[in-house]
């Protein structure tokens, strides 16, 4: 049994699975708790929003229904009326009902006794003195309007049909003194129009409490006379905006009134939800289990297989014995190590010896540079200092000392750009004092490219081969022209106007250093760049090398 415990795919199918189902749990309670966080967080705003939404619209509502009030109260034909100047005003009251379908009636009372009204039958108390009235005292002191009660003060009955939101406004004359007072009457049901539509939940409710404790709306009448339910909506009141009691709470003051508007969710989208999670999290956790298991035991076993083969093969030759590891791996380590030694030797070996078969190599095509230009330009001093031309002698001779300075260039095979071109150009100075008008050259290298490494003494042999099988050839004057430039690649272009060749004949070996030379020294250091030759026959000759640029 401990044999088996201790196989690779068995420990293997046992560690994945356990790191799978611990995976999962974690995911899964992250991913339930983040998401439930933002599906409340979600729910409160939509509560907060849809609950301020209401309340400005009460408040915009019930502004505009007192800014109505004011121009009734200031109207020059009402101020006529209760002044006894004209018995006639009802046409203001009756523009007002056009206005606004929402007042159920308006009354307008003077303060000796006169009454202005679009009801017929006033169940109200008037006099001849009305500061003696009660109501019209209080209707004087607006304060705690607006007011819910029934239709013309009568008693108050469960009816909502005859619930009315009252306001009243004080009628003044221009000198500040009481004329009278105006009474609307609103429907009730507009409240309810403004609020029903709420999304607060199933279990969810609205309710709007004056400050004086009386409920002035809630979707179900018993909390109008419940003493009970009155005081649950009053407890709420006290509460701040947020959870309570696995319900959203959020409360808010409608201005230009003395009531407060409290929005109760019961986040049963919440509860929906998170019962929807927690289920489609249990399949699919379920659903990965079995594939982990099947998956985990067969990439186990993928993955033992060959080491066991390899292991039985290895067995043969010698045996080992390693402590706190599985027994293939026991076996395996010890055969595998002693190889690994081998491979490493071996490695080192290969390595050094690639380096030396390099260099060697490097060293042996830079050697087959043709000595017949270092004959040719001392034959060239020779002939100069025969005709005493001692000035050209010295320009000769320092342009040859610089150009096998650079050659040398302290055994190094890589040099810079800026050198390479100054040794071609120290050459074809040489050999411009040979051939004289017979040879024009250019040489142009773009300034950030001063510094990129090259093979040394890889254009010259070019250059050598544009003048010795290109322009000599020519009947009239040779122009050779360099550019090195730099886009998204380095390009080295070597062009001259000389007979030119067949470059479709394959590779040509001018000069003592073919073309293929060149390009095998390039190579070895970039083996990624690229050598395109394009010449035809009495046009001339073009070298384009193409290196990647690192």
């Amino acid at each position: 049994m401990t044999r088996f415990f201790k196989q690779i795919k068995v420990q293997m199918t046992a560690y994945y699975l356990l790191v799978s189902l611990l995976m999962i749990l974690i995911m899964s309670g992250v991913f339930f708790f983040s998401t439930s966080q933002l599906i409340l967080s979600d729910t409160f705003d939509q509560t907060t929003y849809a609950v301020e939404k209401s309340s400005q619209d009460l408040m915009s509502y019930i502004s505009r229904m007192k800014t109505t009030a004011v121009y009734i109260s200031e109207n020059e034909s009402v101020l006529d009326y209760l002044s006894g100047q004209t018995h006639h005003a009802g046409e203001v009251i009756d523009q007002a009902l056009n206005t606004e379908p929402s007042i159920l009636s308006i009354v307008i009372v003077g303060k000796e006794g006169k009454v202005l009204s679009n009801e017929k039958n006033l169940g109200m108390a008037v006099s001849d003195d009305m500061m003696k009235e009660s109501w019209y005292i209080s209707a004087i002191d607006n304060q705690k309007m607006p007011a819910l009660s029934s239709a013309r003060q009568q008693d108050f009955t469960m009816d909502k049909d005859t619930w009315v939101i009252s306001l009243s406004q004080e009628i003044l004359d221009p000198d500040g003194k009481n004329l009278g007072v105006l009474l609307l009457d609103l429907k009730y049901n507009v409240i309810e129009e403004y609020l029903d539509h709420l999304p607060l939940g199933e279990e969810g409710f609205a309710f709007i409490m004056d400050d004086s404790g009386q409920v002035v709306y809630h979707q179900d009448p018993s909390y109008f006379t419940d003493e009970k339910k009155k005081a649950e909506l009053k407890n709420l009141l006290t509460l701040e905006s947020g959870v309570v009691e696995k319900r959203l709470v959020h409360q808010v003051s409608i201005e230009g009134t003395h009531w407060t508007l409290v929005g109760v969710s019961s986040l049963d989208r919440l509860n929906v939800l998170s019962r929807q999670i927690i289920e489609v999290l249990i399949f699919v956790g379920i659903i990965a289990l079995l594939f982990i298991i099947g998956g985990s035991y067969m990439i186990a076993n993928r993955i033992t297989s060959p080491i066991k083969q390899l292991q039985n093969a290895m067995a043969k030759l010698e045996t080992f014995t390693l402590e706190k590891a599985s027994y293939e791996v026991e076996d395996l380590s010890s055969s595998y190590h002693k190889m690994l030694d081998e491979i490493e030797s071996l490695l080192k070996e290969i390595k050094s010896n690639e380096q030396y078969l390099r260099e060697y190599e490097l060293n042996a095509l830079h050697s087959q540079i043709n000595p017949h230009f270092l004959y040719n330009t001392l034959d060239t001093i020779v002939w100069m200092a025969e005709f005493n031309d001692s000035e050209k002698v010295i320009e000769v001779t320092k342009a040859l000392s610089q150009f096998f300075r650079i050659s040398l260039s302290k055994g190094q095979e890589l040099i810079n750009l800026e050198s390479e071109i100054d040794h071609v150009r120290q050459y074809l100075f040489i050999q411009k004092m040979r051939y004289e008008d017979e040879l024009n050259y250019s040489l142009e290298l773009q300034d950030d490219l001063e510094d990129f490494k090259i093979p040394k003494i890889v254009l010259q042999p070019l250059v050598e081969n544009a003048i010795y099988h290109g322009i000599k050839e020519k009947a009239d004057e040779g122009h050779i022209d360099i550019k090195c430039y730099k886009t998204d690649q380095v390009y080295i272009v070597i062009k001259d106007d000389g007979v030119g060749f067949d470059s479709k004949k394959g590779n040509l070996k001018l000069g003592g250093v073919g073309l293929e030379n060149v390009k095998k020294r390039i190579k070895l250091v970039y083996p990624d760049s690229d050598f395109i030759v394009d010449s035809k026959k009495n046009v001339g000759t073009e070298i384009t090398i193409v290196i990647p640029y690192k």
